[in-house]
């Protein structure tokens, strides 16, 4: 995903608990490259490059793991947008100083 800019981007980076299985599967430097590259989309919306995607595990998973990421920020960014205009909507229906 790439990142807007001016878009709201998420505070957290979420590890989700149905992963932690498949997360226990693997070994420690597939894991590592994964997180890693976990990280780097979260932050940067990179895509991992074909040397992080040469290890078997790592390929098998991310795809996954990345729609996951993709959902979780537009899920964050519709959210900032109902409370934008939620805040936007209250501003207008309270009275001004001067109308009171």
């Amino acid at each position: 995903m790439e990142h807007d800019e001016g878009r709201p981007e998420p505070p957290y980076f979420p590890v989700f608990r149905e992963d932690c299985e498949v997360f226990e599967q693997m070994d420690d430097e597939s894991l590592l490259m994964l997180f890693r590259a976990m990280i780097r989309y979260w932050r940067d919306g990179e895509y991992p490059d074909s040397d992080i995607l040469s290890d078997g595990q790592v390929k098998l998973v991310f795809p996954g793991i990345r729609r996951k990421l993709d959902l979780s920020i537009e899920k964050y960014r519709r959210t900032c947008d109902r409370n934008r205009a939620n805040a936007a909507k209250r501003g207008e229906s309270e009275p001004t100083e001067s109308a009171r």
